[in-house]
């Protein structure tokens, strides 16, 4: 019988916390997941009743910001709160808080709750009431929510001042302000708060990282975006390059990074002579940009460096009838001229061509031309030859230099002092001084 008495009470006991449970819930969702106490005969419960469930904010932005835990809502200045009493509907009160983030219960008297969770406001009215009530139990809601403002400036698409929306959070403030005009590298964040008492540092590139700098916005915060000065964030690429002009200094301080977001070299880059200037002054630092392997790894571009890339000035010049098209050529940067190379880009030598008494003009040390006979013939006949042979095409291609003048006869019309090609060589003996004395 006693058995029985005791699972009558137990099955008595959970309908009540189903029937309570139900009653809080047609009060509205709760926020901040109160606690409330219920008294069944001489024992006393706790049953949880849920919070409302709460979604971390998905931003839409370039780099997705890890989600940030919610937090509770807290009540603010000119909320309306619905107060009840278990036991006690004579002390069912709603209330506005004051301006001065005050409110005044019955029994209790004035308290400050702006600012305050949910279950902070319960567990201080509960406190007050134990003076005059024994063992109470509150449960606290929110009737009317008075939504805080927030305010953004700076080089943003929408600056300016909105409506605080739940759990907001700077990436929050960001996104609604439809994002940067620039990039993050090229700002400074500052949240200000309480009037400017409070300023917290916000890295423009880690807040969509790290949640730890996602700070919670507070009523009346103000989101302070500069833009920075280029010397302190970029670096200056000059010379031939597809996009000469400052670009961001990158993260690594990698002179390839640089020279790539410039828009890379361009057809008569010299990128084997680059070279790095630190800051406004200073000796340039040679760099070989022509293989990423050549770069020493200890060379990095910091801010207001500039990094300047020269035209490539290299040339050889073609000559005489037996050539196809008689000229200058441009030596690439990675590229070693020999006869052979001169030839195919100049397209070959006519059938007239006297091979065998090719020459090579190069100026002296003192500025005198001097013309070395070369035979072509056995050049490109054995231009895969083996064994000794080869050797001896490997030296006679190889004698070609930048600014050498390659002048091919037409037959019969051997070459003597300046009959030939005079005004080619004129060109190319020009030209070659014209690049020592830039080299100097």
């Amino acid at each position: 019988m006693k058995m029985r008495t005791k699972q009558v009470r137990n099955i008595l006991g959970m309908l009540g916390c189903v029937a309570l449970s139900q009653s809080a819930w047609a009060l509205g969702p709760i926020p901040g997941g109160i606690v409330v106490s219920l008294v069944l005969g001489q024992q006393a419960r706790r049953v949880a009743v849920p919070a409302a469930q709460e979604r971390p904010l998905i931003l839409p932005s370039p780099t997705q910001a890890a989600p940030a835990q919610p937090v509770r809502y807290k009540v603010r200045c000119g909320d309306s709160l619905e107060i009840k009493v278990m036991g006690r509907p004579e002390l069912t009160q709603a209330i506005t808080v004051a301006p001065d983030g005050t409110m005044i219960y019955p029994y209790v008297g004035e308290l400050e709750i702006a600012g305050n969770t949910l279950q902070q406001v319960k567990s201080k009215l509960e406190i007050g009431l134990k003076r005059q009530i024994v063992n109470p139990q509150v449960l606290v809601s929110v009737v009317k929510r008075q939504m805080g403002t927030v305010s953004i400036l700076g080089p943003v698409k929408e600056p300016g001042k909105r409506e605080l929306g739940d759990d907001w959070r700077v990436l929050s403030l960001l996104s609604d302000s439809k994002g940067l005009t620039v990039e993050p590298e090229l700002v400074t964040m500052r949240l200000v708060r309480r009037g400017g008492l409070t300023t917290l540092n916000v890295d423009p590139i880690k807040v969509f990282s790290d949640p730890t700098l996602n700070y919670v916005l507070e009523d009346g915060d103000l989101l302070v975006i500069q833009e920075r000065n280029k010397s302190e964030t970029m670096v200056n690429v000059l010379g031939e390059v597809g996009k000469p002009g400052y670009v961001i200094c990158p993260r690594d301080g990698s002179p390839l990074a640089a020279l790539i977001a410039a828009g890379g070299g361009s057809p008569k880059a010299a990128l084997s002579r680059a070279t790095l200037r630190r800051g406004s002054g200073g000796t340039p630092i040679p760099v070989d940009l022509s293989n990423p392997d050549k770069i020493p790894h200890d060379l990095q571009l910091g801010p207001g460096d500039t990094l300047t890339i020269p035209a490539n000035l290299r040339q050889v010049f073609l000559s005489g009838g037996g050539v196809l098209k008689p000229g200058a050529l441009d030596i690439p940067d990675n590229i070693q001229p020999t006869l052979y190379w001169a030839i195919q880009q100049s397209g070959g030598v006519s059938q007239d061509g006297d091979l065998k008494n090719a020459g090579i003009i190069r100026v002296a040390p003192n500025g005198t031309p001097i013309r070395k006979t070369v035979n072509l013939e056995k050049i490109l006949k054995n231009s895969t030859a083996l064994g000794r042979d080869a050797d001896e095409v490997a030296k006679l291609n190889a004698l070609l230099r930048p600014g050498d003048v390659l002048e091919v006869p037409l037959k019969g019309r051997r070459s003597g002092g300046f009959r030939f090609g005079f005004n080619e060589l004129t060109l190319g003996l020009s030209t070659f001084l014209l690049i020592r004395q830039v080299a100097k």
